[in-house]
């Protein structure tokens, strides 16, 4: 543990009593190394099993990662502890090759921080590219400990889940079969990805936009777009975007999705949430006279 108790990293090693790979589901751990010599009997694990646990404190909180999954051989369990403890030395858990501690461990390896890439140098080279998406998802956990940011991250991601289920399932679903009841012409049936509907919204689960193919009895498909107010269970239909024919045959229309949305703000199916608060009050929830300009009621 740290000086200031607030960041620990411990060490656990016990005897396999799994038999083969098959097992390992079991335990259902991830990034498992393991390492054998017995090439002519690959099907059986190795003896010994071992991980560690790093922990973080904040605010009154302790975060958990388990990590370093390795299942290797030794003579016996007491060999297997200390060959799997000189994995210190390999973390930089001591200045060079000298054994006196060094105190950066506790800031690098296991207890990195969300980086700021816009002040990486190469952020010119890669910011508009291959780290956007990055930076965008990143800007909510800015300096705090990776462990910390991945277990909010995962947090939110449930929550998240829980949440578009319920809209899906609640009111989108029966909002879309009344449509085509209702309406049979224009909405002949609705088409989703993935077996899900795609949902977009803040992470403070006020307000969901849902894009969705809709076929009309003519077989013309179009993607429109559909505002739903969690807390009212009110439904509306987006109509900024004028709705134009689609002509892909494909099952899957979401890069239609982002070219469309690209217009009005930057989103993409790898964002989190959609924090754009000037595309939705500007564009969404933007009112004349206490009438919604672009929500329109379809029943």
């Amino acid at each position: 543990m740290d000086s200031s108790k607030t960041k620990f990293i411990s060490f656990f090693a016990q005897n396999n009593e799994l038999k083969s790979f098959k097992e390992l589901e079991k335990r259902k751990d991830k990034n498992v190394q393991i390492l054998t010599d017995d090439l002519a009997s690959l099907d059986k694990l190795p003896k010994i099993y071992a991980y560690i646990i790093v922990g973080v404190k904040y605010q009154s909180r302790w975060y958990l990662k388990k990590d370093m999954v390795t299942y290797f051989n030794e003579v016996n369990l007491e060999e297997g502890k200390k060959y799997y403890f000189n994995n210190l030395q390999k973390w930089s858990f001591f200045k060079g090759t000298s054994y006196e501690f060094n105190p950066e461990f506790w800031e690098s390896n296991f207890f990195e921080k969300v980086p700021d890439l816009t002040k990486d140098p190469k952020w010119k080279k890669y910011g508009k590219t291959m780290w956007a998406t990055e930076e965008e998802n990143n800007r909510p956990y800015l300096g705090l400990y990776k462990i910390v940011a991945e277990s909010m991250r995962k947090e939110l991601q449930e929550k998240g889940d829980r949440f578009e289920s319920e809209i899906s399932e609640q009111i989108l679903k029966p909002y879309y079969e009344k449509l085509k009841k209702n309406k049979p012409e224009e909405f002949t049936d609705y088409s989703i990805m993935y077996n899900k509907f795609t949902l977009i919204y803040p992470k403070d689960l006020t307000i969901v936009l849902n894009p969705i193919r809709i076929t009309n009895s003519k077989g013309e498909k179009q993607i429109r777009y559909f505002v739903v107010f969690p807390d009212t269970k009110e439904v509306y239909e987006w109509i900024y975007l004028k709705p134009e024919n689609s002509e892909s045959a494909s099952w899957h229309y979401g890069s239609e999705i982002i070219d469309q949305l690209s217009v009005v703000t930057k989103w993409n199916f790898s964002y989190d949430s959609l924090e754009d608060k000037k595309f939705w009050d500007n564009y969404i929830l933007k009112k004349e006279n206490g009438t919604y300009l672009y929500l329109k009621k379809i029943e």
